[in-house]
């Protein structure tokens, strides 16, 4: 778990950020969670925007479920989510 400062934190650096993935009519298919994992791989801290905004708070939940990641905040159609990449081993 993380700090409420720390929250704080994660939704500032979210701020200017645009969303790298979209949910459509389709819902939260399997390709899309393939998205929204590399996403947070790629960058820890990213932006999702539903098409759904009336089931945003399930969904929201849904998606941090199926990925292990923080939910950050959910502003309208956006979920801004966080989850720290694995440490890699280091080759010798």
């Amino acid at each position: 778990m993380i700090s409420s400062q720390q929250i704080k934190s994660l939704r500032k650096k979210a701020h200017p950020k645009k969303a790298i993935v979209q949910i459509g009519q389709k819902g939260l298919t399997d390709a899309v969670l393939t998205e929204i994992g590399r996403g947070l791989y790629d960058h820890e801290l990213i932006k999702v925007r539903a098409y759904d905004p009336d089931n945003i708070a399930a969904l929201a939940q849904a998606v941090v479920d199926a990925t292990n990641a923080i939910l950050v905040q959910i502003v309208g159609h956006t979920i801004t989510l966080y989850k720290k990449r694995p440490r890699e081993d280091k080759k010798k």
